[in-house]
Formats: structure tokens, C-alpha cells, sequence
């Protein structure tokens, strides 16, 4: 089974490419630049990298990573034509276990069930997505069943949301992408 990767990345900056102005407009792409280069510098081009411990505050110098987040990445050139990545054979990892992590249903087992719920969203050319993954699919549709999941399942059935994905969403959900709205989420509240 593969994961073909379609997203957009930023492209680190190379000796060839001239240099442009860093400002407010820009930084967030210059800043991932920087990184992205310092990765591919130190031979991390077309190779994921694994973070094994925390961001340390003193480390960040922008508020990008999650304090309490490891993170694995790939820098790759997708101009070069389509990456896919092919996951390792499961095997027996999770053959007779019930739950991920021990013998009690836990935070994991919570977490991991909204992830995988979502395999279908994530891996759209899959007419089953958890076909090749039998132990997955086994521990899923145990924790699927519980009555809990029925419960959460149903949180704002009752209730109908707004599905039109129209400028008013956008300005909410992406404030950045809005200049003038950015300015004034930034701007400090008016004192009483």
C-alpha cells in the first residue's frame, strides 16, 4: 500500500535563486525557507526526519512547532513530478491486542480512533482503506462499537452547521489571509 503526497511546500532558497526583501508580508515563507535549507544543508533533502524530543522554548525561534508535539517531515520536490510514500508492512504488530497500548482502552486508543476514522478523508483512491491493514481495521470497528462512540458520533446531530465554505468562513477560519482583518484581530482592545 502506498500514500501518495499532494500538498504544496515551500521551496528553500539556493544560491540560484536571488534574494528578495524580507517583510511583513513574506516572513512566514522566508522564515520556512530558512529551515528548509538548513535541513537540505545538512542532507535532510528527500529523507524524512524524526524530532525523538520536545521543541525547548529556547529553541524556536518563531512560534511554529507545538511544545508537546513530536514531529516527523520530508523536504521533497514535487516540481520533479509526484512522491509517494510507501508505509512498511504491519505485520503481526497488532495481531491479538485489543488495545494499542497495554490491556486497558485508554487516551491512545481515543485518539488513534478519531485518526483513523478519518483513513477514508486521507487515503481517497482506497475503496476500503483499512483493507490492507487487517489488525488496524480489527482493533477500529471493537472501538467503533463501544457506546461511547455512538454518543460522541452523535454531538451536534441536533443541530445544523454551516457547510458553505464562503468568504465569512474563510475570513473567520484564516484571518491571515485577510490583510485588513488581520490588522484588526491585532490591534489591542479599545479600554472602558
Amino acid at each position: 500500500m502506498s500514500l501518495a503526497m499532494a500538498s504544496s511546500v515551500a521551496w528553500a532558497q539556493t544560491t540560484a535563486t536571488p534574494a528578495s526583501p524580507v517583510t511583513v508580508d513574506n516572513y512566514n515563507r522566508a522564515q520556512t525557507d530558512v529551515n528548509f535549507a538548513g535541513v537540505v544543508k545538512n542532507g535532510g533533502f528527500g529523507k524524512f526526519r524524526h524530532g525523538r524530543e520536545l521543541a525547548p522554548p529556547v529553541q524556536q525561534g518563531i512560534v511554529r512547532p507545538n511544545r508537546d508535539t513530536l514531529y516527523s517531515f520530508a523536504i521533497v520536490d514535487l516540481d520533479a513530478g509526484p512522491v509517494t510514500i510507501a508505509l512498511p508492512d504491519a505485520g503481526k504488530r497488532f495481531a491479538g491486542r485489543d488495545y494499542i497500548v497495554g490491556t486497558d482502552y485508554s487516551i491512545v486508543d481515543m485518539s488513534a480512533w478519531g485518526w483513523i476514522d478519518r483513513a477514508s478523508r486521507v487515503m481517497k483512491r482506497e475503496e476500503e482503506p483499512l483493507a490492507a491493514f487487517p489488525n488496524i481495521k480489527r482493533w477500529f470497528e471493537k472501538i467503533d462499537a463501544r457506546p461511547a462512540v455512538a454518543r460522541a458520533r452523535a454531538v451536534g446531530t441536533d443541530h445544523e452547521f454551516k457547510k458553505v465554505n464562503d468568504e465569512e468562513t474563510k475570513r473567520a477560519l484564516f484571518p491571515s489571509n485577510f490583510p485588513e482583518a488581520a490588522q484588526w484581530a491585532a490591534r489591542p482592545a479599545a479600554q472602558s
